[in-house]
């Protein structure tokens, strides 16, 4: 079967609606390409010519993988007529692919939000929300018993390297990479990969925050930064709560709390779920704690770094 992976984060630095849209021609007519797909310049628009390719495939022969889909969204969420205008290039996307199911044999989409405005996922309502199944809890990174498992050689050569026992330095990973959650139940733990991985790769630096400038400045928090304040982190160190039915609701972006954003964001995860549906936060662990204080200090310095604030004063 075929395998076509879409990453939305490639279309989402545009000012205006035709930027967007040579962005998205672009990144479908490469994506599709090794598979087939040509577009005709002369012929008739880019989705009717992708839902005849779609039409030509077998049964079941199709894997889409569309990764960060709410990127061009969040980038124009400011911008209420560009945010409509692009709105509707990707529900004619979705709509080609809803009408053309056929040949999909497993499709999966990623993003941080699911706007409730934007009626994109009304063309895909035959989905499945797994964002809270406890079924799969551990999808998005490693169970203490994999990382037991799968990186015993790189425990040992680790512990060697900085001069510790196993024991200790599995307990120092556990508290600074360890603790996030995603599921219902709150139950299932799990490391956060890049930074582990990165962590085995270069033991001799210790153990250094990675995930911030991976991962912790995601297009809907920036945005989000440009128009609120953030609390100070020692505030968010306290116990939070949301509703259950928040976190599996879809967002509307101009209304979305602090708490609810950095929850999505990563920088706060599910602790406990109590009452049946209020789900309690806080930090998973210290590595999304420092991250919070560096982004905080970043919008107080508003850009600038330590140095450069009180430049040019007397």
């Amino acid at each position: 079967f075929l395998v076509v992976k879409l990453d939305f984060s490639e279309a989402k630095s545009f000012r205006n609606l035709k930027e967007f849209e040579l962005q998205f021609h672009d990144l479908i007519v490469d994506a599709f390409a090794p598979y087939g797909f040509r577009f005709e310049l002369h012929g008739t628009s880019l989705m009717s010519q992708l839902s005849t390719w779609f039409k030509k495939q077998a049964v079941s022969s199709v894997v889409l993988l569309i990764d960060e889909y709410d990127a061009p969204l969040t980038s124009c969420f400011d911008n209420f007529k560009l945010f409509e205008q692009v709105r509707r290039q990707l529900s004619r996307f979705y709509a080609v692919i809803k009408s053309n199911d056929g040949p999909l044999r497993f499709l999966f989409v990623t993003g941080i939000t699911k706007f409730h405005n934007s009626s994109i996922f009304s063309e895909l309502n035959n989905l499945s929300d797994i964002s809270l199944s406890a079924e799969y809890g551990s999808l998005l990174g490693f169970t203490y018993e994999e990382v037991k498992k799968y990186f015993s050689e790189y425990l040992i050569s680790a512990s060697e390297t900085l001069g510790t026992t196993q024991d200790e330095l599995f307990k120092e990973l556990t508290e600074h990479y360890d603790g996030f959650c995603f599921e219902e139940t709150a139950k299932q733990k799990v490391f956060a990969p890049w930074s582990l991985l990165h962590f085995f790769s270069s033991p001799e630096r210790g153990l250094k925050d990675y995930w911030f400038d991976s991962g912790g400045k995601p297009s809907p928090l920036v945005k989000y930064l440009q128009s609120h304040l953030l609390r100070n982190p020692e505030e968010y160190d306290k116990e939070q709560s949301l509703s259950l039915y928040v976190l599996r609701g879809s967002s509307d972006i101009e209304n979305l709390s602090d708490v609810e954003l950095l929850t999505l964001s990563g920088y706060l995860t599910i602790k406990s779920v109590e009452y049946g549906d209020t789900v309690f936060l806080r930090y998973p662990n210290k590595e999304a704690k420092k991250a919070i204080a560096q982004l905080y200090l970043q919008q107080q310095l508003n850009g600038q770094v330590l140095g450069q604030v009180g430049a040019g004063l007397s």
